[in-house]
């Protein structure tokens, strides 16, 4: 049981390098009308072995990118004037040796993780509608792995408390 245990927590900690280094992204926005805002992003993976290695065991990774826009207060907490969450998933199926990725209601095959890897970092246009005036607020995209689908040994966070975290991205509007 012990051998178990500590075999996760090598899991975890290979997850929390990737976490670390996993990510890094652009954002450009476009103001068309004060209504309107359009986004377009990138986000560039750069996948560890290990991560690689706890995807070709078959445990699928459930990511969620939270779009908000803020606006800061100085003696009150923050007041959300906009969310969205995307999902998306990761998978692999062994027997058919194949690499899925889910996102919006679509079911893209792939061959091998690089080809999975290359869709996920394409360039991505996001159109906001919004009815309140939008100076000085902060936009933040949140990448995060959700926590509560993962096995229950990889949801321990002995190392870090934010290892679920993969990139915070923020843009003053």
């Amino acid at each position: 049981m012990t051998a178990f245990f500590f075999n996760f927590l090598v899991k975890i900690s290979s997850l929390l390098i990737f976490c670390l280094s996993s990510s890094f992204a652009e954002i450009s926005v476009n103001k068309n009308d004060d209504n309107k805002i359009e986004l377009e992003y990138a986000l560039n993976y750069q996948m560890n072995e290990e991560f690689e290695e706890i995807i070709d065991k078959g445990i699928s990774i459930n990511l969620i990118e939270e779009i908000k826009i803020v606006k800061e207060r100085d003696y009150f907490f923050d007041k959300e004037i906009y969310s969205q969450k995307n999902y998306k998933r990761i998978e692999y199926r062994p027997l058919i040796k194949k690499y899925y990725f889910y996102e919006k209601n679509e079911k893209k095959a792939y061959l091998s993780l690089a080809e999975l890897i290359i869709d996920i970092n394409k360039k991505r246009e996001l159109k906001l509608k919004i009815k309140k005036n939008m100076h000085n607020n902060l936009l933040i995209i949140n990448w995060k792995i959700e926590q509560n689908t993962l096995p229950k040994s990889l949801q321990l966070n002995l190392k870090k408390p934010d290892w679920f975290v993969l990139k915070t991205l923020t843009y003053t509007l």
